[in-house]
Order: structure tokens, then sequence, then C-alpha cells
């Protein structure tokens, strides 16, 4: 098994091959990805918000008067 690393950025739930790289890669292929995010604490804490409050519903706000 070969491996490539290189740095990329997700756009619109996209991972961009840079194209040297995507040229040594055979077409078809079975690949297996592993991401490793940084370690910034703010950009982990704005995403966990993000996703909590996705699933909170107006409905939900009798539970912030107990």
């Amino acid at each position: 098994m070969q491996m490539f690393e290189f740095e990329s950025e997700i756009q619109n739930h996209l991972i961009r091959i840079p194209p040297e790289l995507e040229a040594k890669l055979p077409e078809g292929g079975h690949y297996r990805v592993i991401l490793l995010a940084t370690d910034d604490e703010r950009t982990w804490k704005s995403a966990t918000e993000k996703s909590f409050l996705a699933g909170y519903a107006a409905s939900d706000s009798i539970y912030d008067k107990l």
C-alpha cells in the first residue's frame, strides 16, 4: 500500500486532491482516506455549538424554565 500526504480544505463538503497527486492515482481505484484535524480549540467549540443548536427547536425552550 502506498501513502500520500497532503493538506486541503473542505469546500462544499468535498476535499480537493492536488492535481499532481490525482494524476498518480488509478481511476476507479479503492482508497482509504484518513483525516487528521487541527487542535484549534475555538474551531472545535464553534463546530460543536453549531451541531448542538441545529437540533434545538423552539418547543425545547420549555426546558429552559425548569
